[in-house]
């Protein structure tokens, strides 16, 4: 999306990720699994051979926030 675009949309529109269902829904599904692998390598500021190629699931304790997820995202460095 270019930046004429996003100046467009009114903040109220835009998901707040620091809302933790938000946040899951962009980061722990199957289909935004690049984005969570360019995020995870950005903030972790990895780069060449030791940056995270691959998400796998696995998993976990699902009691505290609802029995609808049960797995989160884990990241694997790339060999």
């Amino acid at each position: 999306m270019n930046q004429q675009a996003l100046r467009r949309i009114p903040l109220h529109k835009l998901i707040d990720l620091k809302v933790d269902f938000a946040f899951k829904q962009l980061f722990g599904s199957e289909r935004n699994k690049h984005i969570t692998i360019v995020f995870l390598n950005a903030i972790l500021a990895r780069t060449g051979r030791d940056t995270i190629k691959e998400r796998l699931y696995a998993p976990c304790d699902s009691r505290s926030w609802g029995s609808a997820q049960a797995s989160s995202p884990r990241a694997v460095a790339g060999s």
